[in-house]
């Protein structure tokens, strides 16, 4: 989209999660292990048990070896019957939650005072609901990190977001030319058909759906994304499709989405095409083609190759091994990463 189309109108997020910027940078990051070392677990985001169901049973596993477990919610979740201290508030009042535990209080004092003297202390931190303010989740990761010995992990609901993000899926990104030649089927709105200006700010899924409704967004792609189904107002997304002058849907199957679409091209998905994930702690797995593909479905690389050489240019997309080579040496953090190593290498 970027080199090809030249639009930064790119997201990989539905208008329902956090800052990009916030979700890559934050810091001391925790990772899956640390859980098992926690002496205290803050949970201030959504409900695992619903949403994160593997981090979900991380945290029941943590407090049966003994970890005690803060939980911050609006309603009662899956593990409030494990917490050590509860804490519900009314929806929007999470601020004065937050001061309140800030300075201990009232109720919140003993709460403070656990926090304070038991560490490690892993702090899951998110949007307990769409209705939140999302400056919310990194108030309450300031207030995690000025804890001793704390680390923080933030809670992002769609699978394999930080690996979109990695490759630059969100218009405030810009890792360079891997962000384009990417071999993993990521859920992501693009792009209005405009002259080549990679170097501006994009719009975000909202801006995407306002523009399509306001006409300054003439086209856009869903790859692996229904915002019919998924965006916050549903109505607004379908009337954006409907309005829209050309849309084309790549997925696997027909969605809400995809049913208002021009073209809908079919994709493989996993266990179908080569390729990586990236998980809420940041690792990277490989996931190998174990099954073959169905009907007419093609690798996402090869319909984006194939949609840019008719658009007179290329990506230079020719597999998914010399995709994960380009990544490889474009990106610093996933520098030296080799197939070869997520396969049987000491990472592995």
């Amino acid at each position: 989209m970027r080199s090809v189309v030249g639009s930064n109108h790119i997201d990989a997020q539905l208008d329902d999660g956090l800052n990009p910027q916030f979700l890559t940078s934050v810091t001391p990051r925790a990772t899956s292990p640390d859980l098992d070392e926690a002496a205290t677990i803050l949970l201030w985001g959504p409900d695992l048990k619903e949403e994160l169901p593997v981090l979900y049973l991380r945290v029941r596993q943590a407090v049966r070896k003994g970890a005690n477990l803060v939980v911050v919610h609006p309603r009662r979740t899956g593990l409030h019957d494990v917490a050590t201290h509860t804490i519900g508030y009314p929806p929007g009042r999470g601020p004065e939650i937050l001061e309140a535990l800030r300075t201990g209080t009232g109720d919140m004092a003993a709460v403070r005072q656990l926090l304070m003297s038991s560490g490690p202390i892993v702090g899951l931190v998110g949007r307990t609901g769409y209705t939140e303010d999302p400056m919310l989740a990194e108030a309450v990761a300031a207030f995690v990190r000025d804890l001793p010995d704390s680390t923080i992990m933030p809670l992002a609901r769609r699978s394999n977001l930080f690996g979109a993000l990695d490759m630059g899926l969100a218009p405030s990104l810009l890792p360079g030319r891997a962000a384009i030649a990417s071999s993993e089927a990521r859920s992501a709105l693009a792009v209005e058909w405009a002259t080549p200006v990679p170097e501006t700010t994009g719009r975000d899924a909202a801006g995407i759906i306002s523009g399509l409704a306001d006409g300054h967004v003439k086209a856009v792609f869903l790859f692996g994304s229904d915002p019919v189904r998924d965006f916050p107002s549903q109505t607004a997304a379908r009337e954006a499709l409907e309005g829209a002058n050309l849309v084309v849907a790549i997925d696997q199957f027909l969605t809400d989405s995809s049913r208002l679409a021009h073209v809908v091209l079919p994709a493989t998905g996993f266990t179908e095409v080569e390729g990586t994930v990236t998980n809420l702690e940041g690792r990277v797995q490989k996931v190998g083609r174990l099954v073959a593909r169905p009907g007419q479905s093609r690798p996402p690389w090869s319909i984006f190759e194939d949609i840019a050489t008719s658009l007179g240019s290329s990506i230079g997309a020719q597999s998914a091994e010399s995709i994960h080579k380009e990544i490889a040496q474009v990106l610093p953090a996933y520098r030296g990463m080799t197939r070869q190593m997520l396969e049987w290498g000491p990472g592995r």
